[in-house]
């Protein structure tokens, strides 16, 4: 230290700072921030990095080789500096004036590293999973693939915004689905797979200064009670947390997405509640073009143009919120796409066998738990008539909800039903404003015929 101090400005400095009537420095923020911005030395020496919520030492000082974090042991130096050179003592006003200055000049290292790329015009985003993990090369996936990054790019400029979708590669152990994400990520410090449990009080600590979160580990391990906490998690927009130094906690946006590898194919636990939060993916590495370890230098700078291409589609896309929904027609097609990696859901499949044997056109919630899982034995609770209209609403194929229908024949009443798709709606059970109720066909050609007296013979 003492060789870089330029004791000269330091005169200089000192003649700026306020001073007691018995010739002391004060220990003030404002004397500590002249030091700041005058002194040769610690001048321009401090930004606010915005992922990590730090102070990041960005010259080397007399303790650092290369850029890093101020930590206490950089405290500790920035106060011994203080004092030897310009007697100012107070820890409190020296941590302030770091703050102030630093946040002054505070700055984003994923948004200023992707603002100097130049796209060269090339698309990627629809072939990076074929090139790399033999993925399809298709529309769907394109899509998909998009989505996430986008998801991912609007994290960092606009902190805390809905992203609560996982892109989860399926596929063999040794593809390189894990180091797909860390190059994804762009610098190393910026992808994380150390997140072991969605509880821990310290959550923020292990997402802190990360992009990409990998979750293999978790979701290789996913049950039922997992499953809701994944997506209890994926859904928060911000975490609380409490710097040492800080006297309140604050609310901190999320800057990273999720992601997930597996190489169980049907890695998602049955949830009638749906599993939207999940985008899978197939992959087969030995569809890939190349593996992505093959040319570490060549593949990182394809992500480069990979990110390169996000941008250019961001930044020219006037209603960003856009980018971050899919089509109705998507939505459908994912959620059909989705039901290969699901875990099978037995009494789906029971209820869908009894409906492909069933001759009839209408069903009801009563007439399937008494009929297809042969339950004479006892009228339904509500909460399983209720499991079966979920079914019926979410999975099974071949029929659609319909309105009241009269199950006379099968003795069941008015119910709410369903209708086997293609068959005519004939409606009618509804009485009419003179309390007549129309009757389907079905129903007419039950009824029974006598020819008046008159008529016979």
């Amino acid at each position: 230290m003492f060789r870089m101090v330029d004791k000269s400005k330091v005169d200089e400095v000192k003649q700026m700072l306020e001073y007691t009537q018995k010739g002391t420095a004060k220990a003030t923020v404002g004397n500590y921030m002249v030091v700041l911005r005058n002194d040769p030395l610690v001048r321009e020496s401090m930004k606010y990095n915005k992922l990590t919520g730090r102070i990041d030492i960005v010259k080397k000082l007399w303790w650092n080789e290369e850029v890093c974090k101020l930590d206490d042991d950089g405290r500790t130096y920035f106060y011994y500096f203080f004092e030897r050179y310009y007697k100012l003592t107070s820890e409190k006003c020296m941590d302030k004036a770091l703050r102030i200055e630093a946040n002054s000049r505070a700055y984003h290292p994923i948004c200023e590293y992707l603002e100097q790329l130049e796209w060269d015009g090339q698309e990627r985003i629809r072939y990076v999973l074929q090139r790399y993990m033999g993925a399809d090369a298709s529309d769907f996936v394109y899509e998909v693939v998009k989505h996430f990054l986008m998801e991912a790019l609007s994290r960092i400029y606009r902190p805390g915004c809905k992203a609560d979708e996982m892109l989860c590669l399926v596929g063999q152990q040794g593809a390189g689905k894990s180091t797909f994400f860390r190059f994804l990520a762009l610098n190393d410090d910026w992808f994380s797979d150390d997140l072991k449990q969605l509880n821990d009080s310290k959550i923020y600590e292990h997402l802190r200064g990360h992009w990409i979160m990998e979750m293999s580990e978790m979701i290789a391990a996913i049950s039922a009670k997992s499953n809701e906490e994944i997506k209890s998690f994926l859904t928060r927009q911000k975490d609380t947390y409490r710097n040492p130094y800080d006297k309140y906690e604050e609310d901190r946006k999320r800057q990273c997405i999720f992601a997930g590898s597996t190489n169980t194919r049907q890695f998602i636990p049955f949830d009638r509640t749906g599993a939207r939060r999940f985008l899978p993916i197939a992959i087969d590495s030995s569809k890939a073009e190349k593996h992505i370890l093959d040319d570490e230098k060549e593949a990182r700078s394809y992500f480069d143009q990979l990110w390169a291409e996000v941008m250019e589609i961001y930044w020219s896309t006037e209603n960003k919120s856009s980018l971050l929904k899919f089509s109705k027609e998507m939505e459908q097609e994912i959620s059909e796409y989705r039901k290969q990696f699901t875990q099978e859901d037995t009494m789906a499949g029971m209820i869908q066998g009894w409906l492909d044997a069933y001759k009839g056109s209408h069903v009801c919630s009563v007439q399937i738990w008494k009929e297809a899982f042969d339950h004479f034995d006892r009228e339904p609770k509500k909460f399983e008539t209720n499991e079966i209209c979920s079914i019926m609403d979410t999975q099974i194929t071949g029929w659609k909800r319909a309105g009241v229908h009269r199950f006379s024949k099968e003795g069941y009443g008015r119910q709410r039903s369903w209708i086997r798709e293609g068959a005519e709606e004939e409606g009618g059970n509804e009485p009419d404003k003179d309390g007549f109720t129309k009757l389907t066909k079905a129903e007419q050609l039950e009824l029974p015929f006598d020819l008046p007296d008159r008529e016979k013979g």
